[in-house]
């Protein structure tokens, strides 16, 4: 995952905004790039896991070439097509974004953001994760 270098302070800044963005157990692929939103990413700036509808019909398209009509309607069958984005599992099937994607990313832009700070504000932000419990 690639975010943009802030300034310390702003880095400090937007670890509070990602710390209380609240991830809803129905979160989805909405609440996935909110949070990839409030540290001005994008889809290019995201996990290597992440596809979007283009990359969904390369993958149909490629089983259709090799005559896999099976293998591409399985891969389409458990999907919401009304999304916009999905995550690619462990065996290279898309598959809807769920919760635990977006607390994992929520996970990654604070170890990213944290990584950006300067000794004074990682004090001031030690402080906030034990306001918070996550100490």
């Amino acid at each position: 995952m690639r975010i943009q270098q802030y300034l310390s302070e702003d880095a400090l800044e937007k670890l509070q905004e990602v710390l209380e963005y609240d991830i809803p157990e129905y979160a989805g692929d909405r609440h996935y790039m909110d949070l990839l939103n409030i540290v001005n990413a994008d889809y290019y700036d995201a996990p290597d896991d992440l596809i979007d509808e283009e990359g969904i019909a390369d993958r149909v398209r490629e089983h259709l070439d090799g005559w896999w009509l099976g293998a591409a309607k399985n891969m389409l069958k458990d999907l919401d097509l009304d999304s916009d984005y999905w995550i690619i599992d462990w065996n290279g099937r898309p598959r809807d974004i769920d919760s635990g994607d977006c607390e994992y990313l929520k996970k990654e832009i604070i170890s990213e953001l944290e990584d950006q700070l300067d000794d004074k504000d990682m004090k001031k932000w030690l402080k906030i994760k034990k306001k918070y419990g996550l100490d």
